[in-house]
Formats: structure tokens, C-alpha cells, sequence
């Protein structure tokens, strides 16, 4: 399968932990939740091709995912638990940037709680 063009995205953006842009996140954010409801689409469809792309696809969005994470943990010698802390605390922010970050939580809820509400 050619590598799509969201996980070319989410390299790009990811390649230097310390130096992530908060404004491409959340466009980034975006894109992929878009992508989700693509692929939630796709899956349901009735053509088997169709239906076994969006499911490859899936499989490798959550393995750089997932990957991205073990990165993130390693990179900063943080335990998730630690981690947690330090994105719940807006003194570890610039005003603009927690901004941002909780607009960005806030967008993820409210589209867990969409998928939820429409399967």
C-alpha cells in the first residue's frame, strides 16, 4: 500500500518533539478526524475492496500512532502518568498554545461522542 499523504503529515510534524508547531496540530488534528469519519464511511460500505483499504489503512494509522506515542514517551523520559500532568497543567503552556491544545481536546470529544451517537 502507498503511504498516504496524513501519515507523510503526521512524520513531518512529529519528526522533532521539542519543536511542534501547536497551529499545524490542530490542522493536522483535523485533517485525521476527517480521515476517521472517511474511513468509519468506507467500512460500512458494501464493496469489499473498499471496505479492506479503509481497514489497511486503519491498521497503519494506529501503528504510527502508536508509534508516535512510544516516541513521544521516549523522547521526553516521561511515564504517560507524567505526561498526563504535565498537558493538564496550563502553567506548561503559552496562553495561545492551551488555548489551542483544549480547543483540540474539546474538537476529539466532541467527535468520539458523534461517532458514538451515530452507530
Amino acid at each position: 500500500m502507498k503511504k498516504h499523504s496524513i501519515i507523510e503529515s503526521m512524520e513531518d510534524l512529529f519528526s522533532n518533539f521539542e519543536k511542534i508547531d501547536m497551529t499545524k496540530l490542530d490542522l493536522f488534528l483535523h485533517q485525521i478526524l476527517k480521515l476517521f469519519d472517511e474511513i468509519q464511511t468506507k467500512l460500512k460500505s458494501t464493496d469489499e475492496k473498499e471496505k479492506a483499504e479503509a481497514l489497511e489503512l486503519a491498521q497503519a494509522l494506529q501503528q504510527h500512532l502508536n508509534g508516535l506515542a512510544d516516541k513521544a514517551f521516549a523522547a521526553s523520559g516521561l511515564s504517560k502518568d507524567k505526561i498526563d500532568q504535565v498537558l493538564s497543567n496550563p502553567g506548561n503552556f503559552k496562553p495561545h498554545d492551551w488555548d489551542t491544545f483544549k480547543k483540540i481536546e474539546q474538537d476529539m470529544s466532541d467527535y468520539k461522542k458523534n461517532l458514538a451517537t451515530n452507530q
